[in-house]
């Protein structure tokens, strides 16, 4: 489901506007090497939904951090995210059919711990098929 939800936000206009680097899971090891912040959403999962799992679909937590170079940017960044999100309807992405996105926990601006780079983080709950769309 997070490969398909990374397809469904990079196909966004006000997404790739802003940034191509879009990531499953973590940013790539030579972009954590790197000196200056990127401007790049990383999607990971954050565990189960509410509604459990029924009729071979189920719902999912998916965290959504945004860096920029600058808080404000990171803050842009994640508003363009939360924008496609939330006007996400029924669609297929990569075989998979995802039905919508909610806003469980808005974006919280700061720095990242480790890397200190200014970041917007939020989690989103989202509804998809468990099999593959046909």
């Amino acid at each position: 489901m997070i490969g398909a939800l990374r397809s469904f936000v990079l196909a966004d206009p006000g997404v790739s506007a802003a940034t191509t680097n879009v990531y499953a899971g973590s940013l790539p090891r030579s972009v954590q090497e790197g000196s200056s912040p990127p401007t790049a959403v990383i999607l990971r999962r954050a565990g189960g939904g509410s509604l459990g799992q029924t009729n071979n679909f189920g719902d999912k937590r998916v965290d959504v951090d945004c860096y920029g170079a600058n808080e404000k940017a990171a803050s842009d960044l994640f508003d363009a995210v939360y924008a496609a999100l939330k006007g996400m309807g029924t669609v297929v992405e990569n075989q998979v059919l995802l039905h919508w996105a909610i806003c469980v926990a808005d974006g919280t601006s700061g720095h990242d711990p480790q890397t200190t780079w200014p970041v917007c983080v939020g989690t989103f709950q989202v509804l998809a098929s468990e099999v593959a769309a046909l």
